[in-house]
């Protein structure tokens, strides 16, 4: 019941005959069909044909989450870069097979296309990213895959949201240590654990990437030396679509998000050193795809996302 609900979800995306359109390995592609697929490679059939949308059997297998045809394809030498000539649903003109996989958050996907030599760097006619959707919808997993794609440079990169001051601090914390997060009362009665879970989150990433000598909660100390930051958080917004929202809404249950403000002190002086307001929502589509797995997560990714702008402001 579930997978049909979202089988039915994502064909509202696609216009009807797009499921026909183009050559036999483009329909095949779109039914998941390895076997046919394989078949018809074997054939010859060029395997970059594209449809009059201007979609290949790669990218609509990125679209319908098919992961042994698009690796297939991959293997068999499909071209990871071509671009959509036609905005199709929710998916942009421009689009590549891993625009589309970024934007529905499938880090399955997005590897083996990284591998091939998909590049990060094209957008779409927005002038979107898989970069910017993966980011946009804090699809953490995605955002790491892409950020050591080859030819990153620097490594490992944190992507920050658009609009966010990832200016350094222009100091060396060492230490960072993080007070209680606090929400609004209502939020706390309506989505019990939420603002503890996106704390954990944020504790559990920076200690697990060892960002810093030493991370973890303020306690009650009163005094603080010069190499320690302190995070103050505070939940100002939140929204999490129920379960039962999400299986008989999908996608038009709406999106869960959480916005949270952020104020970075300087332990020794006090001191204000920055305030950001940090947000993520998720994608809809995608929620209704996992079966609002996204929706559960997302009070934890925005801890994920608190640690990375951590991160990424103190100076190193």
């Amino acid at each position: 019941m579930k997978r049909t609900l979202q089988l039915a979800l994502a064909l509202a995306l696609a216009s009807s005959t797009a499921l026909h359109a183009g050559a036999g390995l483009i329909r095949a592609a779109t039914k998941g069909d390895l076997g046919k697929v394989k078949e018809l490679v074997a054939s010859g059939e060029n395997l970059n044909d594209t449809d009059k949308y201007g979609w290949t059997a790669l990218m609509w297998a990125a679209y319908y989450q098919y992961e042994p045809v698009l690796s297939y394809l991959l293997d068999n030498g499909a071209d990871p870069n071509v671009q959509s000539t036609v905005a199709t649903g929710s998916i942009q003109k421009g689009a590549t097979a891993l625009i589309i996989a970024s934007y529905y958050g499938r880090a399955e996907l997005v590897g083996p296309l990284v591998q091939k030599k998909a590049k990060v760097e094209i957008a779409d006619a927005s002038g979107n990213t898989a970069v910017d959707y993966a980011r946009q919808y804090n699809f953490t997993e995605v955002l790491d895959i892409l950020a050591k794609t080859p030819g990153t440079a620097g490594g490992a990169k944190v992507y920050l949201p658009k609009g966010v001051d990832g200016t350094p601090l222009g100091k060396n914390y060492t230490t960072v240590l993080l007070t209680s997060y606090t929400t609004l009362p209502q939020l706390a009665t309506d989505y019990p654990g939420a603002t503890r879970e996106c704390e954990t989150g944020t504790l559990a990433t920076l200690q697990e990437l060892k960002a810093f000598e030493k991370s973890g909660m303020a306690g009650s100390v009163k005094s603080y030396n010069a190499s320690t930051l302190l995070v103050k958080v505070e939940i100002t917004d939140l929204r999490i679509a129920s379960n039962a929202a999400r299986y008989w809404g999908g996608a038009w249950a709406g999106a869960s998000y959480v916005h949270a403000r952020v104020t970075l002190v300087d332990g020794a002086s006090g001191k204000v050193l920055r305030e950001q307001l940090l947000t993520t929502e998720n994608n809809p589509w995608g929620a209704a795809w996992t079966g609002g797995a996204t929706d559960m997560s997302i009070p934890r990714d925005m801890g994920v996302i608190i640690a990375r702008y951590i991160m990424a402001v103190v100076a190193k």
